[in-house]
């Protein structure tokens, strides 16, 4: 991904430069503990998404003056549960990481300077976390030391990414990973390039459906109203829940929120961090790949093209819009194929393979299958996964034989589809399966499936 795979050395370049130009500011005196461009460090690892501002940082109504980072959590990626482990790099410089191990001090993994002054004595001192204390100093020179402070404070403000923070980052992710029951992922939107994804930005993006667990109506925001009948409803739409991307008219960064405010055009900066904290989210999520869509591959869709008997107009969606065409028309032949509407319309007619697929995994989750499916029956609501996907599970009415149909054919009398194979044909040269309610009711042992 081209516009993801921005350069660290690049990033790391852009900061050391304008490092190297503060330490030639002359508006301010020596600070006793710390060089400004000491300072960057942090900037830097907040802008790569290794760590984040410790919340008692920068803030003006402290009398001390503080700028330390927190490594951000990451995911092991071998651990099924997804254990949060703390990563360090040599140095003491945070590099990743997460939460302290229990029993631990906090404090003993942060990173950053605290500046206090004492005016009253003329005196000031610093400690830089962790565990180390410098001074008393002058305090005109630890007030430089301040200064520093609050110029870095200031500088990291406007990189951040406006749109999300890593709590926002983390509360996504539990919503994907299962703490959210009404989240539903779009797996072939989500986490994609947006080169291979119609140049839509790369980011999270949701079904938008709101599962009614009691029942009730399904009303779409963007087509007429749409009722499917099942344990649940849904609205069904689209939409980008947190992401990051180029305009494509201005060719200038942008970043989204899932909410209908629009925010500046994103700098370098502000850019390089939306894009790594996103990066992160996908690659810790790790999203199984939409299914390969195996019931499609035997025919579980409508074909795209079909209108019966050339008549425009006739497709496989009019045709079963309502309970009463699609009894009327699925069991009829088409003039034009010799084949039955349900034949070209496998989707509307309900006429897919009785069989689940075993490549699906709900929000692409590696333990949310159909067999996970089967006992969550509130999400059979959605078509694409009761009819498509887990249709077995989720007991979607699919390509079998209707075992109470008995038929006389030939003077023969209460014969059952287990007859078919065995019975010759007629005085016209037809096939048992010929004949179309046979052929409807006896699906499989037709071989219509």
């Amino acid at each position: 991904m081209k516009i993801y795979q921005r350069s660290l050395t690049w990033t790391i370049f852009v900061l050391k430069t304008l490092s190297s130009r503060a330490n030639d500011d002359g508006r301010y005196s020596d600070c006793a503990c710390f060089k400004k461009s000491d300072l960057f460090q942090y900037r830097e690892d907040i802008i790569l998404n290794k760590a984040t501002l410790y919340p008692t940082s920068c803030d003006p109504e402290k009398k001390t003056a503080s700028l330390r980072v927190q490594p951000l959590e990451t995911w092991d990626r071998d651990d099924r549960h997804r254990s949060r482990v703390l990563q360090r790099r040599p140095g003491g410089r945070p590099g990743g990481g997460g939460p302290p191990p229990p029993g631990t001090d906090p404090k003993e993994f942060l990173h950053g300077w605290t500046v206090e002054t004492f005016p009253s004595v003329e005196l000031g001192s610093c400690a830089k976390t962790p565990g180390l204390k410098l001074g008393p100093y002058p305090i005109q020179q630890v007030q430089t030391c301040e200064l520093f402070i609050h110029d870095e404070c200031e500088m990291i403000k406007r990189a951040v990414c406006p749109c999300f923070d890593s709590d926002k980052i983390t509360s996504m992710k539990e919503k994907i990973e299962g703490g959210d029951p009404k989240f539903v992922l779009d797996v072939e939107k989500s986490c994609k390039d947006p080169e291979l994804n119609g140049g839509l930005p790369f980011g999270i993006y949701q079904r938008d459906v709101e599962i009614v667990l009691n029942g009730g109506r399904a009303r779409s925001l963007s087509e007429p109203k749409k009722l499917y009948s099942g344990r649940a409803s849904m609205l069904f739409n689209d939409e980008l829940k947190m992401g990051v991307g180029n305009n494509p008219r201005s060719k200038k960064g942008e970043c989204f929120d899932g909410s209908d405010k629009v925010y500046p055009q994103l700098d370098f900066f502000q850019l390089t961090h939306c894009e790594n904290m996103m990066k992160s989210l996908c690659d810790s999520l790790e999203l199984l790949p939409p299914s390969s869509d195996a019931n499609a591959d035997s025919g579980a869709r409508d074909e795209v093209d079909f209108v019966k008997d050339g008549k425009s107009g006739m497709t496989c969606e009019w045709m079963t819009s309502t309970p009463k065409r699609k009894r009327k028309f699925c069991q009829r032949m088409n003039k034009q194929t010799r084949k039955h509407v349900f034949e070209h319309c496998r989707e509307s007619c309900f006429a897919a393979p009785c069989v689940d697929d075993s490549d699906y995994r709900f929000n692409g989750q590696k333990d949310q299958d159909c067999d996970w499916i089967a006992s969550h029956q509130e999400y059979c609501v959605d078509e694409r996964i009761s009819k498509r996907y887990c249709i077995e599970a989720c007991g979607t009415e699919c390509c079998k034989d209707n075992d109470e149909f008995k038929f006389e054919y030939q003077g023969k009398k209460n014969l059952t589809c287990n007859n078919v194979a065995n019975l010759p044909k007629d005085s016209k040269g037809r096939e048992v399966c010929d004949i179309p309610n046979i052929a409807v009711q006896c699906k499989m042992s037709c071989l219509k499936c």
